[in-house]
Parts: C-alpha cells; sequence; structure tokens
C-alpha cells in the first residue's frame, strides 16, 4: 500500500499529485493517509468513484504539521473511503471530541475500515455486525440518558 499525500508540496510534487500517481502508476486500490486529497475536488471525485481507501491518522497528520491543530483537520471531508490505523481507539475519540463526530458518523467510518479491508468475507461480516451491533446499543444507551434526564 503507497503512502501518498500527507506531505505538502515539494520537490515539484504536490499532496494531489502524489495520490493520483499512487492511483494512476501504481494502480494503488488503499492509500497511506492521502488526506491533502481535500485540496483537490477532481482527485476527491476519483477516489469516491473508484472506491479508495484512505488509511487515515489523525494524530500523525496533527504530529507531521500536515494540519496546524486538530480542528482543522480533513477527516469530515473525507468521509468516503478511509480506514484507520493502529491507535483506533484513539482516533475514534480523537474524531468524536475534537471533530465532534456522532455515533452514527464513527460507527460508519468503522463499516467502511471492513468493507475497505483485505480480510476475508467472513471477518468483514462480523465487523460490520458488530459496528451495527455497537451503534444500537450507542442509541439505546443515548435514549435512556435523555429519558433520564427528562425526567429530572
Amino acid at each position: 500500500m503507497p503512502h501518498a499525500g500527507e506531505f505538502h508540496p515539494g520537490n515539484g510534487i504536490s499532496g494531489p499529485d502524489s495520490i493520483r500517481t499512487a492511483i494512476n502508476c501504481l494502480g494503488a486500490s488503499r492509500i497511506g493517509h492521502g488526506v491533502l486529497a481535500t485540496s483537490d475536488t477532481d482527485l476527491l471525485q476519483q477516489l469516491v468513484q473508484h472506491k479508495i481507501c484512505l488509511d487515515v491518522c489523525i494524530s500523525s497528520n496533527l504530529l507531521l504539521h500536515v494540519v496546524p491543530n486538530i480542528k482543522q483537520h480533513p477527516l469530515p471531508y473525507l468521509y468516503d473511503p478511509l480506514l484507520f490505523g493502529n491507535r483506533i481507539l484513539d482516533e475514534y475519540e480523537i474524531a468524536r471530541t475534537e471533530l465532534d463526530l456522532c455515533d452514527e458518523d464513527i460507527a460508519q467510518i468503522a463499516s467502511y475500515s471492513f468493507v475497505y479491508s483485505y480480510a476475508s468475507n467472513d471477518v468483514k461480516q462480523r465487523g460490520l455486525l458488530a459496528v451495527r451491533d455497537w451503534l444500537a446499543t450507542a442509541s439505546t444507551d443515548k435514549d435512556d440518558d435523555d429519558d433520564a434526564t427528562n425526567n429530572e
């Protein structure tokens, strides 16, 4: 899996151009990072049209100064093909607390991580079912919290 689109332009190639090169020259169906695709609407359309997955790591992008601060991270604009990396729970927590993503958004992102993975179909289906179950539980817990608040 090629890594592209995490570093700003330099040496004659832009972040979006590095992503385009990974797709067109390497036939990439999955790209490590790719967050700088947000600066090129044609490239974003190509990613979505060809269902190319981006492995996004919010904390890496912040540490490497791809974004000036966490609130300006492009994750909400990269909502289509997306896959998280190693510290997944931390990444989800950052997405929730710093980017204000709701349970439904996080569940959709988690679902994409299975859909676009290289796992067997059985593993994918079990993962997708687990995400649906989590969302149903999270929604039920939220409804219970709302009922308790309204009864006070």
